[in-house]
């Protein structure tokens, strides 16, 4: 009986430990994608709960970080998705699994981009580096 109940009280805070990872694994981290003809150019977002953005350095002096236009972006098991806002919105469905970013104009696919999740600390070392030379 100990051992069934042992049993029942992992799985209960297992499940309930990964559906929390699940459901916020992006709030507060950035994505980093690689994409255009040589998988060089790098793209950054940073999410924060509600919102994605791309990351900005400042032309005036002293140089700093700021976040470019913020959009709302929405979940489900397999996608994050969210759509720029202007004249001609241009939509992006991330898969989560793969982590393989999808950009699309309309009904054509402008391009698709390799991922990954990084730290918004090491994201924000990265820029500072930029800025101090």
């Amino acid at each position: 009986m100990k051992t069934l109940v042992y049993i029942l009280l992992i799985t209960f805070f297992t499940t309930s430990v990964f559906a929390e990872e699940e459901k916020g694994e992006l709030d507060g981290k950035a994505l980093e994608c690689l994409h255009g003809k040589y998988g060089v150019t790098v793209t950054h977002w940073i999410f924060d709960g509600i919102h994605v953005s791309t990351p900005l350095v400042t032309r005036e002096l002293p140089l700093r970080i700021q976040q470019g236009n913020r959009v709302e972006y929405s979940t489900t098991a397999n996608s994050v998705r969210w759509k720029t806002s202007g004249v001609r919105s241009v939509r992006y469905t991330l898969d989560r699994k793969t982590l393989r970013l999808k950009k699309h104009y309309r009904a054509k696919e402008l391009s698709v981009s390799e991922c990954q999740v990084i730290a918004l600390k090491e994201l924000e070392a990265r820029y500072q580096i930029l800025i101090q030379h």
